[in-house]
C-alpha cells in the first residue's frame, strides 16, 4: 500500500490508521485488541477496525470508537493504566499539507475503457484500506 510517510496517522480521527504503533505517548505497550486482559472491553467486533479484523488490528493503536473522534489510542498492558492516547504523526505531503487517502473510482464507459475522471471520481475511503490496495493515491487535502 502507498503511504505518505512511514507510520503516519491520514484523518484527525484515526479511524483509518492502518500503521503499526503499539505504544502509547507515554511508552507503555498497548493490549491486543483481541484480548480481554488486562483490561476488558467491548471492542471486540471485526467491523470495528479498518484492518478488516479484530485479530488484524493485534496490539496497534487504533480508534474503533465510531463515537469518539479525538485521535488514535489503545488499552494498555499496565493493569494501573486502562487506556492512553497514541502519538502518531499527521499524514503530510513535501509542502506540509496534511494527506488525505483517497479510493480511486474506477469507473468504465462505453467510450473509453476505463475512464478515470479524478476531479469527479475521488471518494473518501469509509471501508478497510487493503480492500483497496491497488486503488490507493495520496493527495494533499
Amino acid at each position: 500500500m502507498r503511504r505518505a510517510g512511514e507510520d503516519c496517522n491520514p484523518t484527525p480521527d484515526g479511524h483509518q490508521y492502518l500503521g503499526h504503533t503499539s505504544v502509547t505517548e507515554s511508552g507503555k505497550q498497548c493490549q491486543a485488541w483481541a484480548s480481554q486482559c488486562p483490561h476488558q472491553h467491548s471492542f471486540n467486533q471485526d467491523g470495528m477496525f479498518p484492518d478488516g479484523s479484530v485479530n488484524n488490528a493485534s496490539d496497534y493503536c487504533r480508534n474503533p470508537d465510531s463515537n469518539w473522534n479525538e485521535g488514535l489510542w489503545c488499552y494498555t498492558t499496565v493493569p494501573g493504566t486502562r487506556w492512553e492516547r497514541c502519538d502518531v504523526p499527521a499524514c503530510n505531503t513535501s509542502d506540509g499539507q496534511s494527506s488525505v487517502l483517497y479510493r480511486v473510482n474506477l469507473c468504465r464507459n462505453e467510450t473509453s475503457f476505463p475512464a478515470f475522471t479524478f476531479a469527479q471520481s475521488l471518494c473518501s475511503i469509509k471501508i478497510p484500506l487493503q480492500d483497496f490496495e491497488d486503488d490507493i493515491i495520496t493527495t494533499a487535502a
